[in-house]
């Protein structure tokens, strides 16, 4: 059987902030729905390169099937992944959730691209980011105090 996977682009937008310790692409077949879900991962490229306009990413994954979640997190130098790592996710132009990308058998799907603008690590508001967090239930919002 041959691989399969997602691929694309990732381009960032503004200053590469000195905090971000790694960046990574991260796949889900159904988004999260309680914090556990989190570390249920379907694949990953953690091999993303720091200080990069774009990086070319390739995520291999266990079967054909709809991926719902295609997302970009990024974690501190001395720290863990968390709720706080989305950068940014998949999503069709105008589209107002993250954008499902179907596989079949033995295919890789090219040119997911996703963009990911530095300034929302600056505590400005990111529409993209309440995008991507749209497909997931207000209550994993509520267990974080958030």
């Amino acid at each position: 059987m041959g691989q399969v996977g997602i691929a694309g682009r990732v381009r960032f937008i503004g200053e590469w902030p000195e905090a971000v310790g790694q960046v990574a692409v991260a796949v889900y077949r159904e988004p999260p729905m309680v914090l556990a879900d989190f570390f249920n991962i379907n694949g990953w490229d953690t091999e993303v390169s720091l200080g990069v306009g774009a990086y070319d990413y390739f995520v291999p994954l266990d079967g054909e099937g709809t991926y719902q979640w295609v997302i970009v997190a990024w974690r501190q130098q001395d720290s863990f992944w968390d709720f706080t790592s989305l950068l940014g996710c998949y999503h069709l132009p105008g589209a107002d959730r993250p954008t499902s990308v179907v596989i079949g058998k033995g295919e890789i799907v090219a040119n997911i691209d996703i963009e990911v603008d530095f300034a929302l690590l600056a505590g400005e508001t990111n529409s993209v980011t309440a995008l991507c967090e749209r497909v997931l239930p207000a209550e994993l919002f509520a267990d974080l105090g958030g």
